[in-house]
């Protein structure tokens, strides 16, 4: 039975946005990567993308339950898909949360 009428619909949205409100979300963990504007921490930093064979998206898959990991900072999307799943960019959204956002890079021209 699909709930076809706007009270029903309404009633629904209403429930969803308690059961996300209502589920207590974990709080990330530390990363190993270290945040600081020193030499120290950018060695750090680029041993530990060596070590996933200089691939970053590799580096921050491992960071897993850290505050690096894709959409930390966000409910899970399970939780988020009855509130947003009509919105027409939801799966991009979606797909944003889950793999990290793509953003294309040019090649900058060589220095003359």
């Amino acid at each position: 039975h699909t709930r076809s009428s706007p009270s029903e619909r309404c009633q629904d949205f209403h429930k969803a946005i308690q059961t996300v409100a209502a589920h207590t979300i974990p709080t990330p963990s530390a990363p190993e990567f270290k945040f600081d504007f020193m030499t120290e921490a950018a060695e750090f930093n680029s041993d530990l993308v060596a070590k996933h064979r200089h691939d970053l998206t590799r580096a921050i898959a491992s960071q897993h339950g850290t505050i690096t990991s894709y959409s930390s900072k966000f409910r899970p999307v399970n939780f988020l898909d009855p509130l947003i799943q009509h919105h027409p960019n939801w799966p991009h959204f979606c797909d944003n949360f889950t793999q990290g956002v793509r953003c294309k890079a040019i090649r900058l021209p060589e220095e003359e």
